[in-house]
């Protein structure tokens, strides 16, 4: 979309994930994925699931890796804001458990969502770690994924007054007003058109 309007597109990651070998997968309800990332190392283990496993994803991004496995969401996060996402899953799952494959020390912002924990499990399947060869972008507009990414960028470099910023999911944002970065945009949606949306917005 955005290379399609005179964008110059540059893809730089900070991290690089690794995937966690599962040992055994716990049987759940309800299965959900907060990144593209936790369904592709999730799947490509070959889980064993019920037939009636049901699925949610923090996002529509999320949810086009979902149907790379063949698998549709039964619910599907709409809005950006993590929390909030979290309270509508929470109340769409009732006293159902949940199992949440995820990366390794991840925020789960989801989970947190839930009056009951006991309902829940973690399931490791995946860890980020940075990547020490990556280069930093001269570029005018910077759109960071996750706070990790953040981190991984200020131990490089810094963010020019010239530059602007855009944050995907209110955990980036936090992670960017640790670095004293306030006025980025949050995109709307967490897809390649909320982000289109927010670059165009750029004034």
């Amino acid at each position: 979309v955005l290379e399609g309007n005179g964008y110059n597109v540059q893809g730089v990651s900070f991290i690089e994930t690794k995937k966690t070998t599962i040992l055994s997968v716990p049987q759940a309800d309800w299965v959900f994925f907060a990144s593209s990332n936790a369904v592709d190392y999730f799947f490509s283990q070959h889980p064993e699931l019920k037939s009636k496993t049901k699925f949610g994803v923090i996002g529509k991004s999320t949810e086009q890796e979902l149907k790379k496995h063949n698998r549709n969401a039964a619910f599907v996060g709409s809005v950006p804001d993590t929390k909030v996402v979290g309270k509508k899953f929470a109340k769409t799952v009732g006293d159902q458990t949940v199992l949440f494959p995820q990366a390794k020390g991840g925020i789960r912002t989801i989970q947190q969502q839930f009056e009951d924990a006991s309902k829940l499990t973690d399931l490791v399947v995946y860890e980020t770690v940075k990547k020490e060869n990556a280069t930093l972008p001269d570029a005018e507009v910077l759109v960071f994924t996750s706070p990790s990414n953040v981190e991984s960028f200020f131990e490089k470099g810094k963010i020019s007054a010239s530059q602007k910023v855009i944050a995907i999911g209110k955990s980036t944002e936090k992670k960017l007003l640790e670095y004293k970065i306030e006025n980025c945009l949050l995109p709307a949606s967490f897809d390649e058109v909320g982000l289109a949306e927010a670059v165009f917005g750029i004034q």
